[in-house]
Parts: structure tokens; sequence; C-alpha cells
């Protein structure tokens, strides 16, 4: 059975140019041009124009999530503008199909003299939500977002760049939107919100919402994500499976914020970055059991090779489910206190397994000086976690995302 296409994207270039004045100048002569019917110089560039995306195409279907990644400058968040209406394209088409949702800049749609509660209105107004209905979901989405009284009724410009996100990707969250366009915006929030929008996003996506998803965390990518797009100076170099793209990215040098190739030259003594051996996932006897009950505890044993205590990084864990629809982050360690616990190469975790029942997955990284990157992997056996007996710890909501992880690490 086919599947149903959300968005269509046919084409699409958006040039801008350099110079202020110089952009003023042609719009205004563009503006003359059009209201005189006569043709607009809009396949090539003038003096100082350049093209910021240049013959994008692709299709976005519903129930699924596309990852957008690449550089600074790449052209990703042009992408989201255009389709959110935001920007017009100089050549190409869009189609969409459904209500478009969009959290593309810290405070985009806000009025900074306003106080949240107002804007939590004029906001919604803008994602096309009626009085009725924002007068309905009003005390939802104020319990989405987290935000006191005091905050709510005191003006945005008030606000840190976290509490701006907050309140608009909860204002969006209720706007039910069927294609949702995310920007980096989110990794501004604590990690309590974040997950909230993890989770939401995956109901969203369980209900046939399509998402386009830029960011500069490739984990989450290739994690949420069934597919991934590379963009390159303005073009899309690549489309296809998530871990093949991110792969692709990873493997080169994409800038100032792309990712260093896996075991790349980190300044660490011996000119190599940690390695970890393997990953093993034991119960109290030191077995590798197929199933844990929902809230046992759990023995990570990571063996590391390289473990050079200059290297200013961190071991990052996470549970994942075998199907990669969730990504749960269980806790980052210093690389200082895994160099100190584990001078010989292994290192000992607890870590408490709160998650829906489901088939998961466990997984280590080395990351380096920059969160979105990371050096190494290591994946363990997947595994079931099953509903306990009685007095077993419940877990609200019946979703896999309710997922969470207590870790202890041995020796602190």
């Amino acid at each position: 059975m086919s599947r149903e296409v959300a968005v269509h994207v046919e084409g699409v270039s958006k040039k801008f140019c350099r110079q202020l004045r110089q952009s003023v100048v042609y719009a205004a002569a563009d503006s003359a041009r059009e209201l005189l019917s006569l043709p607009i110089p809009r396949q090539r560039l003038r003096s100082g124009e350049f093209w910021a995306v240049r013959d994008a195409e692709f299709e976005l279907y519903r129930g699924e999530c596309l990852g957008l990644i690449g550089a600074n400058g790449a052209g990703k968040s042009t992408v989201l503008k255009m389709l959110n209406g935001i920007l017009r394209p100089d050549t190409g088409r869009i189609r969409l199909r459904g209500r478009v949702g969009a959290l593309i800049e810290v405070g985009a749609g806000f009025h900074p003299m306003l106080t949240g509660r107002e804007n939590v209105y004029v906001n919604g107004a803008i994602l096309g939500m009626s009085q009725r209905e924002l007068e309905k979901k009003f005390d939802s989405i104020v319990g989405f977002s987290g935000l006191s009284q005091e905050a709510l009724d005191a003006p945005v410009k008030t606000y840190s760049s976290g509490m701006h996100v907050r309140l608009g990707f909860a204002v969006a969250a209720h706007s039910d939107p069927q294609i949702l366009l995310v920007d980096e915006v989110l990794s501004v929030g604590d990690l309590e919100f974040v997950g909230r929008c993890r989770r939401y996003i995956s109901q969203l996506l369980a209900g046939g919402a399509a998402i386009i998803f830029v960011t500069h965390r490739l984990h989450e990518v290739e994690l949420m994500c069934e597919r991934a797009m590379l963009m390159r100076d303005g073009e899309i170099v690549m489309q296809g499976p998530a871990r093949s793209v991110v792969d692709t990215y990873r493997a080169g040098d994409e800038g100032a914020d792309g990712a260093r190739p896996l075991n790349a030259t980190w300044g660490v003594e011996g000119g190599t970055a940690p390695h970890i051996k393997r990953l093993r996932v034991l119960d109290a006897s030191g077995a590798e059991p197929e199933t844990f009950e929902v809230g046992s505890w759990a023995l990570l044993e990571i063996e590391l090779e390289r473990l050079g205590p200059d290297f200013e990084g961190e071991l990052f864990f996470g549970l994942s489910c075998v199907d990669r629809r969730l990504v749960t982050a269980a806790a980052a360690v210093p690389w200082g206190t895994v160099a100190r616990l584990a001078p010989q190469g292994t290192l000992r975790c607890r870590i408490r397994l709160m998650a829906i029942p489901d088939e998961y997955q466990l997984y280590v990284r080395v990351h380096g000086d920059r969160e979105f990157d990371y050096l190494d992997q290591a994946t363990s056996r997947s595994f079931q976690i099953v509903p306990g007996g009685k007095g077993a710890p419940y877990l609200p909501g019946g979703t896999r995302a309710e997922a969470l992880l207590e870790l202890h690490v041995d020796g602190e």
C-alpha cells in the first residue's frame, strides 16, 4: 500500500543578496516588474546575490520523521522557512497537505512587550487556532510549557531562551499539526522538557503526522528518524536511511560545526580518541539475560581502550527501542571521572531499567568536546523489558516514550 505524501518539494531554490542596500533596490525593482506584469529574473543571480538553497527536491510521508543535517549555512533553516511560508521560493513548487506547526527560531511569533499569556493567543492565532480553541486548550498549553504563573504574566522580553522554547513548543504542540517543522531550538531546553517534547513527537508520528527535524545532534537523527537529508552549500547532496546519511556526514570535514571522522585526532596523548571494545548488560549473577523486569537493575560492563586523561569529552549512555523510534538519554559521565574509575580499562555501572515493556538496546558513546559529535560507540545485544510482578513501579501513559534510566557509576 502506497504511503500518503504530506510534503512535496520540487526544484525549489532561494537566493539572497549579501548587501542590504542592494537587496532593497532589487526588491523594489521586482515589485515594480510584478505590477507591470513583466518577467522577474528568478533563474539567474544578479550582482551580490547567492543561492541559499538550490534545486531542492524531496518528499515527506505521513508518519515519517525526516532528519535534515549539514553545517551552519548549508540552507537547512531556509528550507524550513519556505515550507512554513515565511519565505517565498524564487523557483520551484512546494505542496503541503495538512496544518503546519513550526518551531524554527527562539521567540519567533512572540511580541517582546506582551506577556506570555497574551503571546499564547497571538502565537496560536498565527498557527491558525481559533479563540475558542485557544481558550479550551490554554491550561493544557501552560501545563506543557511548565512556566509558573509569575512567568506567564511577565513580558516575554524577560524570558530566557529556554522559556521562549517551552512556550513556543507548547503552543505549536496544541495546534494539532499534521506537519511539524522543528529546528535546533530544542537544544536550549532542559532535559525534562526535551524529554516531554520527544514523547509528544513520538505520539504525533503514531498519529500519522509528518515531521522535519533539523539538528546537529546526530545521534538523535539516527534514532528518531527513518530517513535523513544532508545539505551542503545550499544543495541536498544525499538522501537515504538516517544511519547512512549520518555516517557520510561524519566521514567528511563539514566546517566549524561538522563532525570529525570516527577516531580522529583530538589532541589526546597518542593521537587517537578513546575506544569502546565491548559493552555488556548483565544481571546480578553476571549473565547476559534476554529479559529484565520493569524497574530492575542491570550491570553495565564497559571495556575501554586508550584512556588518556587529557581527553576532554564524556561517556554518554542511552536506551533505544530496537525499531529506533525512541532514544532516552541516561547520563553523561565526564571523561576525567571515567579515567579515574577505570584505570585498568573496565568501567562498571548500575542502571535501573524504567521503561514500558518492549525490545530495547543500550548504547554507549564517546562524545568529544561538541555534544553533537561522537567518536566511537558500542551497542549491547537486544533484550526485552517485561512487566514486573506485584509492587513493580508504575509507568503512566502506556507509551514507550515514558522510558527513563537511573545511572550509578561504581566508585562514585
